[in-house]
């Protein structure tokens, strides 16, 4: 028996001995580390502030008790550390976050100098960044506790910040870009009905030079991170301020997307017309010297950044109907009968003249096709099919404005030349080419590189089968002329 009481003995020792709780760490390790791959932009670009040399944190532990720490800031492969802090072990709150330089008074903290810093939730900056102050974190014991943190590179009055005992830090530079845009259009009465356009010159209305009313998408690396727009600010006249985000250490490739807001049908809708792109803080391609990126969507204001051709309020598409005779009775090659269109565009149902702009296809008389509808301003929404067809529309553009200056042209001259501006030759379906459609085509040669037609004057409109391809063409290009 008593062996047995002391195996039980024994045995009892043993299990109180493995019970016997461990001592807890009273403060604690914490890695803080910056990590801006989710928002998908980096640079290269330095920031144009001082060299941090330490960080001021405050922050605030479990207990309510706020504590500002002064650390060191080291650099390792090109990349910012603090010195380690020894936290308590449970939650802690980083309420303020500051890198900074002492300005060469190594003593004297009165004329330090602030580099970088994290935005408090809801401030102009906090968009920029993963998460804004103030931000709270546990420390566990007996971990290694980490901390994801950005910070920007921007002066202002009001910056937060972060605590932690290891922290790097991936550096933000905010960059600015300034925008201004006309609108110039034959039809500008009908932007009255628009409430924001309706806002300009109120009781002696709109004119024909307008203000453009836009907004500018900014896309870092292929992905979105910033939309602004002047419907608000227009009024003012002053131009819209485009801010983003540069990350420091990496390559930022940038695309600023310019919609306009203009008429689409009876209603309105923005349109996207032109995307300037750059590196880091490369500036815009045609910013002019005085920082702003003017443009003007029409022809009116020729001295602009950026000329845009004049907007064309076209359908995507309409059913046509070809006539039964060559010529047709709007004295053109042969009409169409255009239907489906809903109202306010441009082109409407009825009966339009018009040109073939393809000599090697062929089109049925008294047959009804379903066609996609472009302008002939931008040919570089046209199918690649029609690629002999698209160098050569400015110049078919210019000759539709000047058929004054060919006193007695029939519409045989006009289609010769058509098919001449385009490089293809007469197979014979019609008169050979006559002296005044060569020196149509020859001038329009000569003059009509890059033209783009004032308020009031002319361009093309094709009509493209939708299965038309780069070896499948299925119809010929046709086009007529509208007032844009």
């Amino acid at each position: 028996m008593k062996k047995l009481f002391y195996l039980f003995l024994i045995v009892g020792l043993a299990a109180a001995s493995c019970n016997k709780p461990a001592d807890l760490p009273l403060v604690q390790d914490v890695i803080f580390k910056a990590n801006a791959t989710s928002l998908g932009f980096k640079s290269t670009v330095d920031c144009d502030n001082p060299i941090a040399q330490y960080a001021l944190i405050e922050i605030e532990d479990s207990e309510g008790t706020i504590t500002e720490h002064t650390v060191e800031v080291f650099y390792l492969d090109d990349t910012m550390y603090t010195n380690t802090l020894k936290l308590s072990v449970g939650t802690h709150t980083v309420l303020s976050f500051t890198l900074k330089n002492d300005d060469g008074t190594l003593n004297d903290d009165t004329d330090d100098v602030n580099v970088f810093a994290t935005p408090m939730k809801g401030a102009e900056f906090s968009e920029f960044v993963q998460e804004g102050l103030p931000i709270e974190f546990n420390t566990a014991a007996f971990l290694k506790n980490e901390v994801d943190i950005d910070v920007l590179c921007y002066k202002a009055t009001d910056f937060t910040s972060f605590g932690f005992s290891w922290f790097q830090v991936d550096r933000i530079t905010v960059r600015e870009f300034n925008f201004f845009g006309d609108f110039c259009t034959k039809y500008y009465k009908q932007y009255e009905a628009n409430a924001i356009y309706n806002l300009q010159n109120p009781g002696s209305g709109l004119s024909h030079d307008m203000i453009a009313i836009f907004k500018v998408e900014v896309f870092a690396n292929g992905s979105l991170v910033a939309t602004y727009d002047n419907e608000d600010s227009s009024l003012s006249g002053a131009p819209l301020k485009v801010q983003y985000p540069d990350y420091v250490d990496y390559v930022d490739n940038f695309d600023f997307v310019l919609s306009i807001l203009v008429k689409d049908g009876t209603g309105f809708s923005y349109k996207e017309f032109h995307t300037w792109s750059t590196v880091d803080d490369g500036d815009l391609p045609n910013i002019g010297a005085d920082g702003v990126l003017d443009f003007v969507l029409g022809a009116c204001v020729p001295d602009a950044d950026l000329v845009l051709a004049p907007y064309m309020n076209l359908p995507l598409s309409a059913t046509l109907t070809t006539g039964g005779s060559i010529p047709g009775s709007q004295n053109t090659y042969f009409d169409v009968a255009l239907s489906g269109i809903a109202s306010g565009y441009d082109i409407q149902n009825g009966v339009y003249g018009v040109f073939c702009a393809d000599l090697t296809e062929t089109i049925s008389l008294n047959t009804e096709y379903d066609m996609n509808v472009f302008s002939s301003l931008y040919p570089s929404s046209i199918p690649g099919a029609f690629a002999t067809q698209v160098d050569a529309l400015d110049n078919i553009n210019w000759l539709g404005n000047n058929l004054y200056r060919y006193v007695g042209h029939d519409w045989k001259d006009i289609q010769n030349a058509v098919w001449m501006l385009i490089g293809q030759t007469n197979t014979g379906q019609i008169a050979s080419p006559s002296s005044t459609a060569n020196a149509m085509a020859n001038d329009a040669n000569l003059y009509g590189d890059g033209f783009l037609p004032l308020v009031g004057g002319y361009a093309a409109v094709l009509f493209i089968d939708p299965a038309a391809d780069e070896t499948n063409r299925v119809l010929q290009l046709l086009f007529t002329l509208v007032d844009p």
